[in-house]
């Protein structure tokens, strides 16, 4: 088990994301041609790694006990084809969550209609 982890890793390690490629590459043309944002543009992704670091921190953990544990399988099995059932689980287990989406949703597609009406 261990020893699969470390060959993940070191996989994952020796091939660089694209993702990460292209941020590097932004921030250089950025550095070339605009020199004084550079220190705004870092500061403010550092700052705001920092406060959502606390969530991804626990969304990883959740996310890795699930895999450790298999719960991850039965959980897809459980819910395999069945959307309702998802919906239904999610608004009784937690329901001032559903309803709030359910509330921001409203409010968002009143709202979308009411600017596409009054700018088209």
């Amino acid at each position: 088990m261990t020893s699969t982890v470390l060959n993940r890793f070191n996989r994952s390690v020796q091939q660089l994301d694209r993702g990460f490629i292209a941020i590097a590459l932004i921030i250089v043309v950025l550095a070339i041609f605009v020199p004084t944002q550079v220190s705004n543009s870092l500061g403010f992704t550092i700052r705001n790694l920092v406060l959502v670091s606390p969530f991804l921190l626990l969304s990883i953990g959740i996310a890795a006990y699930s895999q450790a544990s298999d719960a991850d399988n039965l959980i897809a099995k459980a819910f395999q084809d069945r959307i309702t059932a998802m919906i239904a689980v999610f608004a009784l287990a937690r329901r001032p969550v559903f309803l709030a989406y359910l509330g921001f949703a409203f409010i968002g597609s009143i709202t979308a209609g009411l600017a596409y009406s009054v700018l088209f």
